[in-house]
């Protein structure tokens, strides 16, 4: 049996084979297309397929890395595998940052940030990595603010008499941190330069120590993290003066906020947040902000963070990039200006 191509309107056999090809040529490419986008998103449809790490770039125990595992442990479930915190201390954060944005961005590797993450692109020449360019935001998690705290045996009992005091007496009075170029350091510096006065910074390796040499007098103020500084302010040998954030400590509610004081600049909160090396599927960035998200929601998880004087940082991962983007940018001025070194 033979068909007719006048029948189907075809001028000769040649026209109508030409046009059977193309048809042929343009189902095949259609069906190719569709099993490259299925095949495409395969892995993050099967994700996670084992426990996901997620890079902590400190040593465990500190008051960071718990808030990191309280994270992980909420998380894990909510993505259907277990999330384990690894940590990776070293160079001041660099050393985790930097494994982090090597490791496979298949979404079983997500790395753990804080103002650190941010800090660092200007504090160091090269920290190994960009918090913008070699990473993606993924979600915010929780703020805890820093309170500026002063000695008992410190006079100032609020920022203005601080400012005053330091003023009629430059060079003496010491301001203690947790470590060059840490937000605690950084936001002596931030008062440093907006009040103008000539305070002398004192690192230490951590700030326990710093806290310690506080209560004994031998540093007259310093901003510390809620938890540590409310635990000292509790033993009556440190005042709170001042809350670094927009918002005061519901534990300090008669202590002004640095807006308050006369200082609506000065803002210094140890935020954290997850961020995913380049590259990592949309879907699984989607995933884990809306597990975040829900976290964000549980009762339990938000009174641990009360309990630590700390809050919940909600927003999208669109959102929480933007803020990154701002830290830096925030932060390289002050690095600048006070031109501070790595240790």
């Amino acid at each position: 049996m033979h068909l007719c191509y006048a029948e189907y309107g075809f001028q000769n056999i040649d026209a109508m084979e030409e046009t059977v090809v193309r048809t042929a040529r343009a189902i095949a490419l259609v069906v190719f297309t569709a099993l490259g986008l299925a095949a495409a998103d395969a892995p993050a449809q099967a994700w996670p397929e084992r426990p996901i790490r997620m890079i902590y770039p400190y040593t465990a125990g500190g008051a960071g890395d718990a808030l990191a595992r309280l994270f992980a442990d909420r998380l894990g479930p909510e993505l259907g595998t277990q999330m384990i915190v690894d940590n990776r201390p070293g160079a001041g954060g660099n050393t985790g940052a930097v494994a982090a944005a090597a490791a496979t961005p298949d979404g079983h590797t997500l790395f753990s940030v804080s103002p650190a993450f941010a800090i660092n692109a200007s504090l160091y020449a090269n920290p190994g990595y960009d918090p913008v360019r070699d990473f993606i935001p993924v979600a915010p998690l929780s703020v805890v603010p820093n309170v500026l705290v002063v000695s008992a045996s410190f006079p100032p009992r609020s920022v203005q008499e601080l400012v005053a005091y330091a003023r009629a007496n430059p060079g003496k009075v010491n301001f203690g941190s947790s470590g060059i170029g840490t937000s605690i350091h950084l936001a002596g510096e931030m008062l440093k330069r907006e009040a103008k006065i000539d305070i002398v910074h004192v690192p230490y390796r951590g700030s326990a120590q710093a806290g310690t040499d506080l209560l004994g007098g031998q540093l007259q103020m310093m901003f510390d993290s809620a938890p540590t500084a409310l635990s000292n302010v509790r033993t009556g040998r440190a005042f709170a003066i001042a809350i670094a954030s927009k918002v005061r400590l519901p534990e300090l509610p008669d202590v002004p906020t640095m807006a308050e004081a006369g200082f609506p600049t000065i803002e210094s909160e140890a935020w954290t947040g997850i961020v995913a090396p380049l590259r990592t599927p949309p879907a699984v960035i989607a995933k884990v902000s809306e597990a975040a998200a829900k976290a964000l929601k549980d009762p339990q998880l938000l009174e641990r963070l009360k309990q630590i004087g700390g809050r919940p940082f909600t927003g999208t991962a669109e959102e929480f990039g933007a803020f990154i983007r701002n830290e830096v940018t925030r932060f390289a001025v002050i690095v600048k200006e006070a031109d501070i070194k790595p240790e």
